[in-house]
């Protein structure tokens, strides 16, 4: 089995009611500056992955279930965190090595730290970009579906599982890192209209890549 990309982008308008579902979340998208309904959401995204898994590809999943939706949201912003950390860590450290000696060198009119501190920044500008683009492309898609599956904060934390499961799935995930930059202006065509379609387009790629991810998870625990 292979991703159906096509499907992926149709199924939002084989659902009766896709409209009406459409206009709620991309409201909570709207409000999601307030963190709790971006946290609904992050539920919402678990939940058509796991639609989609079940072999629902024709229509959204109701929403309904609002404190399971928060429930899930909440520990899957937890783990998507966790996973955070090493990064975080690694731009405090270079923060530390990059700007306390320049503040020093400001201090003391002192040229010598700025030399011993630009290659440190130089790798910095390199590992950051490395480290969020692995983890935007390869560990957060097979996180996601991993934690899909039991809403398990602890399965989403088995590195072994996640780097065997990316390994063997290198293909599809290529093939959503592509659809996931391409997506990401397509989306912006929602500012044409009056701005709020910014809203409606992106809460549409959420769905299209959520369908994506349900079809990978199918693939990787179905064994289709």
């Amino acid at each position: 089995m292979t991703l159906d990309i096509a499907l992926a982008f149709k199924f939002v308008f084989e659902d009766d009611k896709w409209v009406q579902k459409i206009v709620i979340g991309s409201i909570m998208l709207m409000l999601s500056i307030f963190i709790i309904p971006a946290i609904f959401l992050s539920g919402y995204f678990i939940k058509v992955i796991r639609h989609i898994q079940a072999g629902d590809d024709h229509r959204l999943p109701e929403w309904e279930g609002w404190g399971e939706l928060f429930n899930t949201g909440l520990k899957f912003w937890v783990a998507s965190f966790i996973y955070l950390i090493p990064i975080l860590i690694t731009m405090a450290v270079f923060f530390t090595i990059i700007f306390i000696p320049m503040l020093i060198a400001e201090q003391t009119d002192n040229d010598v730290f700025f030399c011993l501190t630009y290659p440190c920044m130089i790798l910095f500008q390199i590992l950051i970009p490395i480290f969020s683009i692995i983890y935007t492309y390869s560990v957060f898609p097979i996180m996601t579906i991993i934690f899909a599956q039991n809403r398990s904060i602890g399965d989403a934390l088995d590195l072994k599982v996640v780097y065997t499961t990316a390994r063997k799935h290198i293909v599809e995930l290529a093939i959503i890192a592509g659809l996931m930059l391409i997506m990401g202006y397509v989306a912006q065509i929602g500012i044409l209209f009056l701005i709020i379609g910014i809203f409606v387009t992106t809460f549409y790629t959420f769905l299209f890549f959520g369908h994506l991810e349900g079809q990978l998870a199918r693939k990787v625990f179905n064994q289709e």
